[in-house]
């Protein structure tokens, strides 16, 4: 039996997890990179890729899901001006993590289910916090935050007329000021002293 690669398989499912990300699967499919959307998230992953292959060991140790995080917001907030505050940044980070320690022990479990399962479209999964997979018969698999049930239960008690919480990606130049997509206000402003509404920033952002 022919043994497995396992820089391949890391390079052929950390790429699948780019193009199954909705939030930059949006970016790519709305085109707010310009012309250059597609080549953008190309980009992304090479750069990515390069941060694990052919670096020292201690310098892929240093990367925590944190630094990986606050790469990636930031790049998608450079190269598609999509300020990604539902959280898929971490999440997508730490699943990077976990993809590269368990492939580079030869345990190849998580990377054949992220090569072998459906993403859901980004168009479908448009307002939708979280990473989301789905199987064949078109059956949710584990989200990577483990919040789905909380999130359907803040929906279904939002009041009819009432904007419901913003859908966590937004742009500068498409909501008019730091709105959500779709229009939806944030929960819960804070206003300082001198009237003027601050934005709450993840846990890391500066």
């Amino acid at each position: 039996m022919a043994s497995v690669n396992k820089v391949d398989v890391f390079q052929q499912a950390l790429l699948k997890v780019f193009k199954d990300w909705t939030a930059l699967s949006l970016c790519v499919e709305h085109g707010m990179g310009g012309r250059d959307s597609y080549k953008k998230r190309e980009e992304l992953y090479q750069a990515v890729l390069d941060m694990f292959i052919n670096q020292p060991a201690s310098s892929v140790r240093r990367i925590s899901i944190d630094r990986l995080a606050d790469f990636l917001f930031e790049r998608l907030l450079k190269d598609f001006s999509c300020n990604a505050e539902d959280n898929s940044p971490e999440e997508v980070a730490g699943l990077i993590l976990r993809l590269y320690q368990e492939c580079d022990a030869n345990n190849f479990t998580l990377a054949h289910q992220i090569l072998q399962v459906q993403a859901a479209p980004a168009s479908a999964s448009k307002g939708q916090q979280g990473f989301t997979y789905i199987d064949e018969t078109g059956a949710p698999l584990d989200r990577v935050d483990g919040d789905s049930n909380h999130d359907e239960d803040e929906e279904m008690q939002t009041d009819e007329g009432v904007p419901s919480r913003g859908q966590g990606v937004s742009t500068g130049e498409a909501s008019g000021g730091g709105q959500s997509q779709g229009g939806s206000q944030p929960s819960a402003p804070v206003v300082d002293e001198e009237g003027f509404t601050m934005v709450v920033r993840r846990k890391g952002r500066k």
